[in-house]
């Protein structure tokens, strides 16, 4: 077995106290093993220092590639020492010759960024790019073909930084200066800078979007896109990890815009790019694949492709209850979701037992989840008591259906009245009716002609504000008004269960007819 290697102290490189490790498989796959347990005053002369220098530049190579490893295989908090270890090492051998180590620092320095950004250490993050970004500018300054491409990779990462803390307008125009550099690089050449090129792009289109400019986001994400499909020389795991990012991405800006298919296809090749991914590391790939494979059952789903969408749907939950199982606080609310969408694509198939069963696990951990954050699930937890509704009505057990629509209700009237916005009233108007179908279904007639004058009530008021949105909505109010007032004058019995059943599910699936509002789209999203 390989002991540790201690640096020596003459070299600067690290205090007697603190030796640089690494495991034998790590130098098995770098080369041949150092000597082992060295450890000697100063360097007598300049024969001793430069092989002290040539064992700290090895050992700061294995270290640096044994983060890599762990950090792709997605374990940071294994990598996060070996990398600071690393940076350690190379920081000292910079200063005693800077000419030497400035292109290993820098990239010690962008994988230091990378381990942080995945354990969410946001803030720590910006110093690193800062300074990588500073040493890529002075090189660049000195030799600027040799070093455009550190500068463009410094910049982007630098990027990412700033808009992951919320600095939006700072990462919008270090990103555009990315862009530009890599725009020319890419035309000098092309298949050496594409996968970088459609990064930047990638990382551009999310701060346009964040700086509300939509079409403009569109526009460069498409360009992405379409660049990240021309041949390329190498792509890295993290690329490819982004790339499918890039795609899910994609397929959410086309589904918002109706273009369904397109959508379809663009969540297919992230998931295709994750199971890649997931083979050679499930560990850091695992929720990736998870999410995107729940968003692939929502787009078959869009298409009326049910058979698929449940079974897309039904792996999704398999791969989040696991995780649950090793991260119960982290993955509650992706499998939450999960089964809610497992529960419409198999009620859809008719299978109305299984589609109650998940909606009422999806339920009680909604439930825990609003307990923990109020605000945050409160919305989630509304939706899924109505869709509890449903399923209970499906199975006759109408008592039940009513208490869940009831504790729906609620919840709609208090996000409605702390967040007014057009999408909870129309949520809330909708409720109102489905609830007074369900009260006229069970004799209560009185109650249910309340019910469906708050609900014509507010559906009058959308229809003013969205004539060519909610038009479709308010004239079904008004006849269900109609019909439930008919039959109170008549005695005759409500609609029939079937048909209330029907319409208030297809409410529910598609609330605002075509033209959907960006948070009704996302209303059930991870």
């Amino acid at each position: 077995m390989v002991k540790s290697e201690v640096v020596p102290e003459a070299n600067g490189l690290l205090p007697a106290s603190q030796p640089a490790t690494c495991t034998p498989a790590a130098f098995s796959a770098s080369g041949p093993s150092p000597p082992a347990g060295a450890s000697t005053k100063a360097a007598a002369n300049d024969d001793q220092l430069a092989v002290s220098e040539g064992r700290g530049s090895f050992l700061a190579d294995v270290m640096l590639k044994y983060s890599t490893e762990l950090s792709d295989s997605g374990k940071p908090e294994e990598a996060l020492p070996v990398i600071e270890e690393a940076l350690n090492l190379l920081r000292a051998l910079h200063r005693t010759d800077p000419a030497m180590y400035d292109t290993k620092l820098m990239e010690a320095l962008r994988r230091y960024s990378v381990v942080l950004r995945d354990m969410g250490r946001n803030e720590v993050v910006l110093p690193v790019t800062e300074e990588a970004l500073k040493m890529c500018k002075d090189l660049h300054r000195q030799s600027p073909t040799k070093h455009g491409a550190d500068l463009a990779l410094a910049l982007l990462a630098h990027s990412e930084g700033l808009y992951n803390i919320g600095k939006n307008k700072d990462a919008l125009t270090t990103v555009e200066e990315s862009v530009k550099k890599y725009e020319a690089l890419h035309q000098a050449s092309p298949v050496e800078h594409q996968t970088n090129l459609a990064l930047a792009l990638y990382q551009h289109s999310i701060c346009l979007s964040k700086a509300g400019k939509s079409d403009a986001a569109f526009t460069t994400l498409e360009r992405s896109i379409k660049t990240s499909k021309a041949p390329y020389y190498h792509r890295t795991n993290e690329q490819e990890a982004k790339l499918a990012s890039a795609q899910l991405t994609y397929s959410d800006r086309l589904n918002e815009s109706g273009r369904r298919k397109d959508a379809l296809t663009a969540i297919q090749e992230s998931v295709r790019i994750l199971r890649t991914l997931h083979q050679v590391c499930p560990a850091a790939h695992e929720v990736k694949l998870a999410r995107a494979l729940l968003t692939c059952s929502r787009r078959f789903e869009g298409l009326r492709q049910h058979h698929d969408a449940a079974t897309t749907a039904e792996e999704s939950v398999k791969m989040f209850k696991a995780l649950h199982q090793a991260h119960p606080t982290m993955c509650r609310c992706h499998l939450a979701a999960a089964l809610y969408q497992y529960s419409n694509c198999v009620r859809e198939a008719g299978k109305n037992s299984d589609a109650l069963s998940a909606i009422e696990e999806c339920v009680q951990m909604r439930k825990a989840l609003k307990q923990a954050h109020p605000a945050k699930y409160e919305e989630h937890l509304g939706l899924a008591l109505f869709k509890q509704a449903i399923c209970l009505e499906l199975v006759d057990r109408r008592e039940d259906a009513l208490a869940a629509l009831a504790k729906s209700l609620e919840l709609r009237k208090t996000l409605y009245s702390t967040a007014p916005s057009l999408p909870n009233q129309h949520w809330l108007a909708h409720t109102y009716l489905y609830h007074a179908t369900q009260l006229a279904g069970l004799g209560k007639k009185t109650e249910a002609l309340a019910a469906i004058k708050e609900g014509v009530h507010l559906y009058g008021i959308l229809h003013q504000a969205q004539p060519e949105v909610h038009k479709a909505h308010y004239i079904k109010a008004l006849d269900e008004l109609r019909q439930l007032l008919d039959t109170k004058e008549s005695g005759h019995g409500e609609p029939s269960a079937k048909r209330r059943r029907t319409n208030d599910d297809r409410s529910v699936s598609e609330p605002s007819s075509k033209r959907r509002s960006t948070r009704l789209v996302g209303s059930d999203s991870l």
